[in-house]
């Protein structure tokens, strides 16, 4: 349930920044909505990349990559949040894609990892639930937070976006460290 949480309030924010990149490109007069839609392709290419490598990054990360592609994903969509030019932009986009595309693998590996057999079709269907429960409510708690702060501009949502994310990483790094370190099990010795 704690993964689907997870899921549910990344959702929400990914979709939220991703409705944002041409808004915030517009408003700040540094891009048009062509541009920021080629920009958004370049974080989908990252994120095939970051699938490509997921094993490797995973090996080297272990228990903290779901928070430290977090980390890195809320990193970049303040830095996006504060860019005053298109390159500055592409780069932090690039960056979340990258970062996006190893905390989601990492949240289906743990959850197949901290489930028995018979219960991971369940693991992943609550996790798909959250997904696109996620997506078809960002709009909606996006306006909600907009309209209780009286602030509808892209800048204002990217960095709530921003702040949202940051809360996620933290609580994961925080609940990574406090997990003891998974040890491979000591081998048994026939007499």
């Amino acid at each position: 349930i704690g993964y689907g949480i997870f899921m549910f309030i990344l959702f929400v924010t990914y979709f939220g920044m991703t409705v944002k990149i041409a808004p915030l490109f517009e408003q700040a007069g540094y891009g048009t909505a062509a541009e920021a839609s080629l920009i958004s392709g370049i974080s989908a290419a990252t994120g095939f990349v970051a699938g490509v490598i997921f094993g490797s990054i995973k090996q080297i990360l272990g228990r903290y990559m779901i928070g430290l592609g977090t980390l890195a994903g809320a990193v970049m969509v303040l830095v996006l949040s504060m860019s005053q030019n298109l390159i500055l932009s592409g780069v932090a986009i690039a960056v979340y894609g990258l970062a996006f595309g190893m905390a989601v693998p990492a949240i289906y590996s743990a959850v197949a990892a901290k489930t028995d057999e018979a219960s991971q079709n369940l693991g992943s269907t609550i996790l798909l639930v959250a997904v696109n429960m996620g997506v078809f409510l960002s709009p909606y708690v996006f306006q909600l937070i907009a309209s209780a702060f009286g602030d509808t501009s892209a800048v204002f949502s990217m960095r709530v976006d921003g702040l949202l994310v940051l809360a996620l990483a933290v609580i994961t790094l925080v609940t990574a460290s406090l997990q003891k370190p998974e040890r491979a099990p000591k081998p048994v010795h026939a007499k």
